[in-house]
């Protein structure tokens, strides 16, 4: 599941502008294990960067968490 996800989200990593998973990566697994919220996936993301690179990596990890947590709840 979660490297569905991570597949899923890369062409939405195109916001950022460069190939990188550690969104949809980490947030994939915040949404398998239980161990991390979404909204502080979002907030380290939204301390590490600013601006556009921010968001863009914010919107990435939850479109990742929505979608492994979906084919979580359908196992």
């Amino acid at each position: 599941a979660l490297m569905a996800a991570i597949r899923r989200a890369i062409p939405a990593l195109a916001r950022i502008g460069r190939p990188l998973p550690g969104a949809a990566m980490l947030a994939g697994f915040a949404a398998l294990t239980g161990k991390l919220k979404l909204e502080s996936v979002q907030q380290a993301f939204q301390t590490r960067y600013k601006g556009k690179v921010a968001q863009a990596n914010a919107d990435v990890a939850a479109d990742a968490y929505s979608f492994v947590l979906e084919a979580k709840n359908r196992l």
